[in-house]
């Protein structure tokens, strides 16, 4: 334990390991009673190392934020410690696992340490995440403004997307990070943890919880229970980029990620925050070897001047990238209704890698709806004959039949029987997966 010139213990960060499941994991902490919890180029040093220690013992980390930034009198002797923190942070990126806790200030060099790594989590009460705090915005821009308005929890859990999940109590917190381990292998050579699931039987409700009117909206999120095991979906950014769900969860006892368009919101269309939203999480899975299930709901990426402005189709490509790029893990698309243009393609396609494809019997892939069809390819033509001629696109088009028989999916499958289909396609993969590695 170091001490600083003033006699301080620790220097103001505690270092150490512990377990958590019964399995190692590193940790360290920001301690604000001494000198803010500044960074000093003394205990930047206990932090690489901690890292290193977890890097060595193939174990996730953890770090408990709580830090004014770098200590004024260390000038750039503290500088120099942060890089070294965040290429550290780099360099255990998609090797061990790594969750940021914050739990206070999060200032300066320690955000951005935050965002390098795999989980942001936050407290809601009194806890801020900024590159640099209100006095001296004030002082560089003449802008006056709140802690809680630069990084409280509203900005970065529902409008930045830098943090996962807020959560009401520092006890929740750290309870929400020893669940999310409960998902993840310990380093990126495991397969991620197996435990024992409850049977759920025939679905029969299924089958009647998509609605008959195809642009009526619906919740995502109880079909995504229904399926997974009991209790055991994990959302992140659940305020954040609310046109799409993105979890953890288990299926047959197996850690997978979930994304799924959500209905209820923008009509699940596809945006630059619900890509990289889904982007930044499926490369999570990646690296962590988690099986990644996708349930499409999606008429397409969002349109118009501010969408272009935003650069909507640079996102959605990233999007449609990470799908490419996971190809260490097996994934499964259930399409459950809309599946159209842009958002088909991007969202899990067989074309992008998706291994298998289900198409629920409400499944519909077309380049676009039958009433925007009508609107744009028969506006010139009475309302007759765009009733008639809108009628023959469904028929001949708006169903999963056509691309079945041309091999674009897999099967059309009855919805109460989707949870065992995943069941057993998981069991293949591990089975096979196991075999490989023995």
């Amino acid at each position: 334990m170091l001490a600083t010139e003033d006699g301080a213990h620790g220097d103001g960060v505690i270092c150490g390991r512990g377990r958590i499941h019964n399995k190692p994991v590193a940790l360290y902490a920001y301690d604000f009673s001494i000198q803010g919890g500044s960074l000093s180029e003394k205990n930047s040093k206990k932090i690489v190392h901690t890292m290193q220690t977890a890097l060595r013992f193939n174990c996730p980390i953890i770090s408990l934020m709580d830090s004014c930034g770098a200590r004024i009198s260390d000038s750039v002797d503290a500088l120099v410690g942060y890089g070294n923190i965040l290429r550290t942070n780099v360099e255990l990126g998609g090797k061990v696992p790594q969750i940021s806790i914050i739990l206070g200030v999060a200032a300066g060099g320690a955000s951005y340490s935050s965002a390098l790594q795999d989980l942001v989590l936050m407290g809601r009460n009194n806890s801020y995440m900024f590159s640099t705090g209100p006095d001296v915005v004030a002082t560089s821009v003449g802008e006056a403004t709140s802690k809680d308005e630069l990084g409280g929890p509203f900005v970065h859990g529902t409008q930045s997307g830098l943090v996962h999940l807020v959560c009401d109590t520092e006890l929740q917190t750290l309870r929400a990070a020893r669940c999310a381990l409960h998902y993840l292998p310990q380093n990126s050579q495991r397969t991620p943890p197996c435990t024992v699931f409850v049977d759920k039987g025939l679905q029969t409700h299924l089958r009647t919880c998509i609605p008959v009117d195809m642009d009526e909206p619906y919740d995502v999120k109880p079909i995504i229970q229904d399926l997974v095991d009991q209790f055991s979906f994990f959302e992140l950014s659940p305020t954040y980029a609310t046109n799409i769900v993105t979890g953890f969860a288990r299926v047959g006892g197996y850690s997978v990620g979930v994304v799924a368009n959500q209905p209820c919101h923008l009509a699940g269309c596809l945006t630059s925050d619900a890509a990289i939203k889904a982007s930044s999480f499926l490369q999570l899975c990646s690296r962590y070897n988690l099986p990644i299930i996708t349930f499409v709901d999606v008429p397409g990426a969002i349109v118009g001047t501010e969408a272009e402005v935003h650069g909507c189709s640079r996102h959605i490509v990233q999007l449609l990238r990470s799908y490419v790029q996971a190809s260490n893990v097996l994934k499964i698309t259930v399409t459950l209704r809309k599946s159209y243009g842009g958002g088909h393609i991007a969202m899990a396609s067989k074309q992008i890698g998706a291994q298998i494809h289900y198409a629920w019997p409400t499944a519909q892939f077309a380049i676009f709806s039958a009433s925007c069809y009508a609107r744009i390819m028969l506006r010139n033509e009475p309302i007759e004959v765009q009733q008639s001629k809108s009628l023959e696109y469904c028929e001949r088009f708006l169903t999963p039949l056509l691309a079945a028989r041309r091999g674009y999916i897999d099967d059309i499958i009855d919805p109460a029987t989707t949870r065992t289909r995943l069941i057993q396609d998981l069991n293949f993969y591990y089975f096979d997966t196991q075999h490989h590695s023995s």
